[in-house]
């Protein structure tokens, strides 16, 4: 089993894939599919690697800040169609996670210098400088730039 799955020829095969390989090299006997689910479920690097939908679920928990405008989360929403009569095709939201206090402002790009504006004015100018700010790592967020500037 553990050269069909993890072998020369072996890429970390599914179950079924292993029990149709293992067929097909001419094995068999009657627990084959359970075996080969169990040796699957068993091995570290299908499970550290392999598809986020087979992962257990997990309880989420609440990012909870102590004071006001302490820390946000930032997102894109876009790309809208049709694009405003403006030519604004994304809108970038900023959500305080304490007041729940939303910051929005319509964009025509996502890029870092857009982010790091919309930071400047609509957050650090107007509520002082925040501890922490949240992203789903995008790449306007996560350019050479804005981690300068954060």
């Amino acid at each position: 089993m553990g050269e069909v799955h993890e072998g020369m020829c072996g890429t970390h095969q599914s179950a079924h894939k292993m029990k149709w390989l293992l067929r097909r090299a001419g094995f068999y006997w009657p627990t084959m599919l359970e075996d080969s689910f169990r040796y699957y479920k068993g091995c570290d690097s299908c499970q550290k690697f392999g598809d986020i939908q087979l992962a257990p679920a997990s309880m989420l928990h609440p990012i909870i800040k102590p004071w006001p405008f302490r820390g946000w989360g930032l997102d894109f929403i876009g790309q809208i169609h049709p694009k405003s009569s403006k030519g604004h095709r994304f809108v970038l939201v900023a959500t305080d996670y304490f007041t729940k206090w939303t910051e929005v402002v319509p964009l025509k790009n996502m890029t870092h210098k857009e982010v790091i504006k919309f930071i400047l004015e609509h957050i650090v100018y107007r509520f002082g400088i925040p501890q922490t700010l949240t992203t789903d790592q995008g790449s306007s967020f996560i350019s050479h730039q804005v981690r300068e500037f954060a």
